[in-house]
């Protein structure tokens, strides 16, 4: 006997089915453009949380989610960074990212373009992490409103720059195995 459900479910499925299609383009073409930055070596180690961070802002940028990514990818850019200070006995492992970036910068761990880059993609996460005033330039509306793009455009700009960030970033402190 199908369930009082069956008639909602069925419903919602073949909507799914429907919004999967009209996505498909748009997810194809994210695919296309993470791949050429994605590049991983056969296997990798590490830890468990910094790992899942990697593949979840993969996912999320190929559906779309594009806060998703901000915050995941600046969350595995500050893990990466934080162990490479660990291991260096430059710091230990609770620090927030604006300091990581200034330790990073004192002590050479990347170059100097690409911690402007992860300063910059910090100021712009944070009105998504942290509450923020109103007048803050970095908040969403300021940003989409001052610089006159569709703001999920914006959005998409931005999970763009921490993709490449956090590949660069993972890029740069691989180590072999």
């Amino acid at each position: 006997m199908p369930s009082p459900i069956t008639p909602i479910r069925d419903k919602l499925v073949a909507n799914l089915k429907a919004n999967d299609a009209h996505r498909r383009e748009e997810r194809a073409d994210r695919i296309v453009w993470m791949s050429t930055y994605r590049s991983r070596p056969g296997g990798i180690m590490g830890r468990p949380e910094t790992l899942a961070l990697l593949d979840e802002a993969e996912d999320a940028f190929r559906e779309g989610h594009f806060i998703s990514v901000q915050l995941l990818a600046l969350a595995f850019v500050e893990h990466t960074i934080v162990e490479e200070l660990v291991e260096r006995s430059l710091s230990k492992e609770r620090v927030n990212l604006e300091q990581v970036i200034k330790l990073a910068q004192r002590n050479q761990v990347l170059n100097t373009e690409l911690l402007s880059r992860i300063d910059r993609l910090r100021e712009i996460r944070n009105p998504f992490a942290h509450l923020r005033p109103h007048g803050d330039p970095d908040t969403y509306g300021n940003r989409y409103i001052s610089g006159q793009i569709h703001p999920r455009a914006m959005l998409e700009l931005d999970a763009r720059e921490a993709f490449q960030v956090m590949y660069l970033v993972f890029s740069a402190l691989l180590k072999a195995i």
